[in-house]
C-alpha cells in the first residue's frame, strides 16, 4: 500500500522517507515487507503523497492536496499564495473592525434628535 501511495504521489523512495520521518533503509524495507509500517506512517503517506487531508483530521474530511494546490470538497482549487493572502484578508479585516470600533466609541453617547 506504501508504494501505491508513493507512486500515485510521484515520491521519490527518498522523498517518501523523508516525508514520514524514517530512514531510506527503513522505508525501503516497508515498501519490501521486510518490516510492518506503523499506523501513523500509512496515515502519513495516504495524508501527504495520496493528497487525502481527511487522514489528518475529520475537520479536513473532503479536502485533498493536488500537486501544490489545495482542493475543496466543492472542487475549489487553493494554491499556496492563495491560503496566504486568504490569512492576510483575515487579518486586514479584523484591523478594520478594530478601527471602526475605535473611531465611532465617542459617537455612542450622542443622542440623535
Amino acid at each position: 500500500m506504501l508504494k501505491h501511495y508513493r507512486k500515485h504521489g510521484r515520491y521519490s523512495r527518498e522523498d517518501a522517507a523523508r516525508v514520514a520521518g524514517v530512514s531510506v533503509r527503513v522505508w525501503n524495507e516497508y515498501e519490501d515487507g521486510k518490516r510492518k509500517a506503523p499506523a501513523h506512517v500509512h496515515l502519513i503517506a495516504r495524508a501527504v503523497m495520496f493528497g487525502d487531508l481527511g487522514q489528518l483530521s475529520p475537520a479536513w474530511r473532503g479536502w485533498r492536496m493536488a500537486g501544490d494546490s489545495l482542493v475543496s470538497p466543492t472542487g475549489e482549487t487553493f494554491t499556496p499564495g492563495q491560503v496566504n493572502a486568504r490569512t492576510w484578508d483575515v487579518q486586514l479585516i479584523a484591523e478594520l473592525r478594530r478601527q471602526v470600533r475605535e473611531l465611532s466609541a465617542p459617537f455612542a453617547q450622542l443622542q440623535l434628535i
